[in-house]
C-alpha cells in the first residue's frame, strides 16, 4: 500500500533481512468473539450516554423516551452478555484461556473475556515484552540529541482497547496482587511518579 518507492524498498528490505513472522488470521471463534466483546462494549457505551441525557431531562416526553431506550439497551446488553459466555463454553481453547487469566489476581472475568478477545493469541508472543510493545505499554523515550530529555512515557503504540481494559485491574493489582505490589512499591522508592507506577502495573499484567 506504499506509494513511495523509497519507503516501498526500506520495507522490503527490512522484511528480506529480518524475515518476520507471516501475519495470521483470527480464527472463526477468535474472530466472532471479538465482534460480540466489541459490539457489547459499544452497547454499554451508549446506554451510559443514554442514562447522562436521562439525568439532564427535564420533559417528561422525553424522559419516558429516555428511559424505554435504556431498558431496550440494558435487555441486549444481557444478551449479548450470555452470548459471549455461552460462545466461550461451546470452544474448550477459549475456556481453558479465559479461566487462566481469571486466576490471574487483578483480572476478573469481564476483563479476562475482553483480553481473550483482543489478544487471542497471547501465547504465541515470544516473549510478554513482545505483548507488551504490541499493547503500546513499553516505555518511549523522548529525547532530541543533548538538550531535550523528556520524562518516559508509556508509547501508546498499540492496541488501546488492551490498555483502557488494563487501567482499572492494574489499580486492582497495585492491592491485591503481591507481586505487582512489591513492584509498584519498589518504583514509588526510586522516586518514579505514581501513573508511570501505574503503568508499569499495567505492563506487569
Amino acid at each position: 500500500h506504499k506509494t513511495d518507492r523509497l519507503d516501498a524498498r526500506l520495507i522490503a528490505d527490512f522484511c528480506q533481512k529480518e524475515q518476520p513472522r507471516t501475519w495470521q488470521p483470527l480464527a472463526p471463534q477468535e474472530r466472532t468473539l471479538q465482534a460480540l466483546v466489541r459490539h457489547l462494549d459499544s452497547l454499554v457505551e451508549t446506554r451510559q450516554q443514554q442514562l447522562n441525557r436521562l439525568e439532564s431531562s427535564r420533559d417528561p416526553l422525553v424522559t419516558t423516551s429516555l428511559e424505554r431506550v435504556i431498558a431496550q439497551l440494558t435487555l441486549e446488553i444481557e444478551q449479548i452478555q450470555s452470548q459471549i459466555q455461552d460462545h466461550i463454553d461451546h470452544h474448550a481453547d477459549l475456556k481453558r484461556k479465559q479461566e487462566l487469566l481469571d486466576t490471574i489476581p487483578g483480572i476478573g472475568l469481564h476483563t479476562a473475556t475482553s483480553l481473550l478477545a483482543e489478544m487471542p493469541d497471547l501465547a504465541d508472543y515470544p516473549s510478554a515484552k513482545h505483548a507488551a510493545a504490541d499493547a503500546g505499554l513499553t516505555p518511549a523515550e523522548r529525547s532530541s540529541g543533548s538538550s531535550v530529555r523528556g520524562q518516559p512515557r508509556l508509547s501508546k503504540i498499540g492496541n488501546p482497547r488492551v490498555r483502557k481494559l488494563l487501567y482499572f485491574p492494574a489499580l486492582a493489582a497495585i492491592r491485591y496482587n503481591p507481586i505487582i505490589k512489591a513492584h509498584r512499591d519498589r518504583l514509588l522508592a526510586q522516586g518514579k511518579p505514581k501513573m508511570v507506577a501505574v503503568g508499569a502495573a499495567m505492563r506487569k499484567l
